[in-house]
């Protein structure tokens, strides 16, 4: 499935930031990773690298910011976001973790967001994507695209 979301004066000729968004869910808790400077809460991914493939970009991207390696992963939904500034399309995956490989070694942007792993029963991190209130410009429309992709994910 799908999913577009498009802002007002959004550029549809501007080509797609590709990015993985990992939903995990181990023993009926869902890993968040929280942006706790704004106040953000995000699942495990981020952006594929050029020439990266997306199950590639995923893998890296659990073990940098949870420090478990992946053991499946079944692709669930792609959401499209259209802006005025960039385009991106984000890959949402059920993912099984594997064994605890490394600590979570996240990269000098993340720190700086001071993002931390943030693990939750399922109905309590669902309530988080769907009513905290960051604090950042963006944070509302990324915790709904978090929501819509758990939602579909888990069902």
């Amino acid at each position: 499935m799908v999913i577009e979301i498009k802002e007002n004066g959004f550029d549809s000729t501007k080509p797609f930031h590709k990015a993985v968004r990992a939903v995990i869910v181990c023993d009926n808790q869902l890993y968040l990773m929280h942006l706790k400077d704004s106040n953000t809460y995000v699942l495990p991914g981020g952006g594929v690298e050029c020439g990266e493939a997306l199950d590639d970009a995923l893998r890296r991207e659990v073990l940098e910011e949870t420090g478990y390696s992946v053991q499946s992963m079944k692709k669930t939904l792609i959401i499209r976001e259209y802006h005025q500034r960039m385009n991106r399309e984000h890959t949402f995956y059920r993912v099984t973790l594997g064994k605890k490989v490394q600590q979570p070694k996240l990269t000098d942007e993340e720190r700086a967001l001071n993002m931390t792993l943030h693990i939750e029963p399922l109905d309590q991190a669902i309530a988080l994507l769907a009513d905290s209130k960051g604090t950042h410009v963006l944070s509302d429309p990324i915790q709904t695209r978090e929501f819509i992709g758990v939602i579909y994910s888990i069902k």
